[in-house]
């Protein structure tokens, strides 16, 4: 049976790959056919995984393991300077001599962008070293995320999840480590150092083969670490000049020299700063604006005085983008986690739900609207884009540089509380509006009962229960997001959540259990598709609000009457795996003529 089921697997994969390249060559000119396809191979691809629950542990596979991740990069910022860091850096790899190497520089420098250039660089001269391990550490360094972080790229994050034991964990890591040799693994944005035993991480040696380079802004974490140590140095005038000139596209022979030359100046020979507050003024020709932007540069912003000079620029950033919907998005984007990749699609779905991109009869227009924003905050270099290829077709992502998070953090002020951990009853302000605790570990959620009658938005994730007490006193919450961990039930105060306009659940394949929906009548977007719910959530026929609706449901009938009271849906997303859902046919015609259907389900008709 399992070797049948192999063949199965060997041969859908064969298929999958070929429709791939019939893709690339252009074989599908209607995106229609194209769908139909990709959607009947992920029918089959859904079948196979579910036969596979029934092999128990007699079904291992070890798919391998990579080489590693050729990463999206701007161009080097500094024809000498940046790419002779780039060198120093190639030549210590290959320096038999030097095993943990350190590159430090201040905030915005371009450390990141240098060595994802190594990173690339690595993979393609591939007779330097096996493998090339890149892990973003951040600030909120935690030693279970790293551990998982580092077992992704070895495929060993199944076998890892299940012990909780730091010690443990570190020990199996550690294992696996040492059986390969020659590798490179980069540590980026490091805030601290740490003993490389408490990880996991085998010692670098000529033995081996292996090391081992970080960045962080303190070259105390270099010293800490044994590292030998390069800085990254600032641009030279003439670079930032060029930069400058180059971001902003336009031509700036009619503004006053003396002018263009001080705002370049007051970017203080840093590249972020150059490119975002060239960014602000790309394409702008009239001179007061180039004025008043140096006036502004010059002028310590209240509050922040002390802070890092780059930080102000940024801020400058902001303020010239003139536009409150693309300062609102830019501020959301500021509530998922550090170095997070944001996929666009998700991202546009959150903007309308909080209301920031406004309804729209069609639903089309309103996701145009949600990527030309995006569209101009990457052009304004607020955002930097970026893809990843899933199964066959490309997810677009965005991310924030950590310094522009941070300052969108610190200009949301008080409205904004963005956690790991779930901070204790008192420190839920009552003046908070958004809230964001998406934990990178397994973590407990505590019973508490906060009282924040201007919490809007909340975002929940990797928490394994959340306490019926928790929404008690939130009845002004809108959004609610749910993100991963190994949740099994929602609690049942959810149900009283009156207020509650969308609730969306992400990556919960262990989230059987939805409370009744019936009270929650103002709510316009439900999403339960990656979740593991079987049923039909009670009071659905009561959500005559509902503009998106995604559900996920195996062998069920949907209850006669709900359909013709959806009046209000724009997209219908069903996930019924290989089974089927029973709809009646009847209902389904005379319901559909109002509804633009994106659905992969089977109709059995009972028309009669």
């Amino acid at each position: 049976k399992v070797k049948s089921w192999l063949q199965k697997v060997e041969t859908i994969n064969e298929e999958i790959q070929k429709i791939e390249q019939e893709a690339i060559r252009g074989k599908y000119l209607s995106r229609m056919h194209f769908g139909r396809v990709a959607c009947k191979k992920i029918l089959e691809v859904t079948e196979l995984i579910d036969q596979s629950f029934g092999f128990g542990d007699c079904l291992v596979i070890g798919p391998p393991v990579r080489n590693g991740d050729e990463l999206p990069t701007r161009a080097l910022v500094g024809e000498s300077t940046a790419k002779r860091t780039l060198e120093k850096i190639w030549e210590h790899l290959l320096d038999e001599d030097f095993r943990i190497i350190g590159v430090y520089g201040m905030g915005g420098i371009g450390k990141t962008t240098v060595m994802k250039e190594i990173n690339n660089r690595l993979l393609k001269e591939r007779d330097k070293f096996n493998y090339v391990i890149w892990v973003t550490v951040s600030k909120a360094f935690n030693v279970i995320k790293l551990q998982n972080d580092i077992a992704c790229h070895l495929n060993l994050e199944n076998e890892l999840s299940k012990f909780k034991d730091e010690t443990t964990r570190a020990g199996k890591l550690y294992a696996e480590l040492k059986k390969r040799k020659r590798y490179v693994l980069i540590l980026d944005d490091m805030w601290k150092a740490f003993p490389l035993e408490i990880v996991g991480i085998p010692e670098p040696s000529s033995a081996n083969g292996c090391k081992l380079v970080l960045t962080t802004r303190d070259v105390n974490v270099c010293n800490g670490m044994n590292c030998v140590n390069i800085k990254m140095e600032l641009l030279s005038i003439k670079e930032s000049w060029d930069l400058f000139l180059k971001t902003v596209v336009c031509d700036v022979s009619h503004i006053p020299k003396d002018v263009v030359e001080g705002v370049v100046k007051e970017c203080a020979l840093l590249p972020l700063a150059i490119i975002t507050v060239a960014g602000s003024l790309k394409n702008v020709v009239d001179i007061s604006e180039w004025r008043n932007t140096l006036n502004e540069l010059k002028t310590p912003v209240k509050g922040l005085e002390h802070v890092d000079v780059v930080f102000q620029k940024l801020r400058l950033s902001y303020k010239r983008l003139n536009d409150k919907k693309l300062q609102r998005c830019l501020l959301f984007c500021a509530l998922y986690p550090e170095d997070y990749e944001i996929y666009r699609d998700n991202l546009i779905v959150h903007l309308i739900d909080e209301g920031v991109i406004k309804s729209m009869s069609k639903r089309q227009a309103m996701l145009d609207k949600g990527h030309t924003m995006l569209n101009k905050l990457e052009n304004a270099c607020l955002l930097e884009g970026g893809s990843h290829v899933e199964f066959i077709e490309k997810e677009y992502f965005v991310k924030m540089h950590d310094l522009i998070r941070d300052m969108a953090l610190q200009i949301a002020g008080p409205k904004f509380m963005v956690s790991e951990d779930v901070p204790d009853e008192e420190e839920w302000g009552k003046d908070v509006e958004k809230v964001s605790l998406l934990s990178n570990r397994e973590s407990e959620f505590p019973y508490i009962s906060p009282k924040c009658p201007k919490l809007s938005t909340l975002l929940l994730g990797g928490y394994a229960t959340i306490p019926d007490s928790f929404f008690v006193h939130l009845h002004g919450l809108k959004v609610l997001h749910v993100f991963g961990g190994r949740i099994e039930s929602l609690p049942n105060s959810i149900s009283d959540l009156e207020n509650l306009t969308s609730l969306r659940i992400y990556r919960c394949f262990n989230l059987k259990h939805v409370p009744s929906l019936a009270k929650l009548t103002a709510l316009r977007s439900l999403d339960l598709l990656k979740s593991a719910t079987k049923e039909i959530p009670h009071g659905l026929e009561k959500l005559i609000n509902l503009r998106d609706l995604s559900l996920r449901a195996y062998n069920q009938e949907m209850p006669p009457g709900i359909l013709p009271k959806l009046s209000q849906l724009q997209v219908l997303k069903l996930n019924c795996g290989s089974n089927s859902l029973t709809v009646n046919g009847e209902e389904m015609v005379r319901w559909s003529l109002n509804l633009a259907v994106s659905s992969y389900f089977k109709v059995k008709s009972q028309c009669g």
